[in-house]
């Protein structure tokens, strides 16, 4: 009953012409301070919740049940309504609905649900854009591959050595922190590959193609490939 006396406040300050300031709350006592300051709403952000869960920025790492647990002792500290920032929601559709079902148990008065939205929608429409422009390079690199038989060799010898360079690459960060785990390795080398970044390993290999492309094209047009492989293939 108090929970929905908490969400029924909360949409009368929502329908309401006021714009109203909410108060930045994490534990049982910054609920308790905001509400004796006045506030008529808590905010639950996420990068507090990380910092005061975790200790860390806000990049992801605070699970479900750790942020229903702790809006869960926040309700029990005081009567605020409290907007929570789930983040994406924490995995798919599914899951997005447990996180609401979990936060509405913890006593959550409302979720900013445009805040969840943002990051599927803006992951689509960055996967469109990829794929379109990935679409069409392959479209004009295959017309261009094999058009003539030395053009094809010489695309099939670039896409090859790219791949085995991008499967070392990934497959060494592996291999490495599979035997810093299981062998209780320590110091800077092996604590790099356990704790390397995924996020940037990616822009490594993205700039791993970009520069295979770019190294090959200066091949191609600076040392006259089609031009001497050709000459041998019309020799008698």
């Amino acid at each position: 009953m108090a929970f929905r006396k908490r969400r029924e406040a909360l949409r009368l300050i929502l329908t309401g012409s006021v714009c109203i300031r909410p108060g930045s709350v994490y534990d049982a006592t910054s609920i308790r301070i905001a509400q004796d300051l006045g506030f008529a709403v808590g905010m639950f952000g996420g990068s507090v919740a990380s910092l005061a869960v975790l200790g860390d920025p806000d990049i992801a790492l605070i699970t479900l049940t750790e942020l229903a647990e702790q809006m869960r002792r926040m309700s029990r500290a005081a009567a605020l309504p409290v907007l929570v920032d789930a983040d994406h929601g924490y995995g798919n559709a599914l899951n997005v609905r447990r996180t609401v079902e979990e936060l509405e148990t913890a006593g959550a008065a409302g979720l900013p649900w445009y805040a969840i939205l943002c990051p599927p929608i803006l992951f689509a429409a960055g996967m469109s854009l990829l794929d379109s422009i990935d679409g069409s390079f392959m479209n004009f690199a295959y017309g261009w591959a094999f058009s003539k038989p030395v053009r094809k060799v010489f695309y099939n010898i670039t896409i090859t050595g790219l791949s085995v360079a991008v499967a070392l690459v990934i497959g060494t960060v592996e291999l490495g922190g599979l035997i810093a785990q299981h062998l209780d390795l320590s110091g800077s080398f092996w604590n790099w590959f356990e704790n390397i970044n995924i996020n940037l390993l990616g822009f490594l290999i993205v700039g791993m193609f970009v520069g295979t492309w770019v190294i090959a094209l200066a091949i191609w047009r600076l040392g006259r490939i089609e031009e001497r492989w050709s000459a041998h293939l019309t020799e008698p």
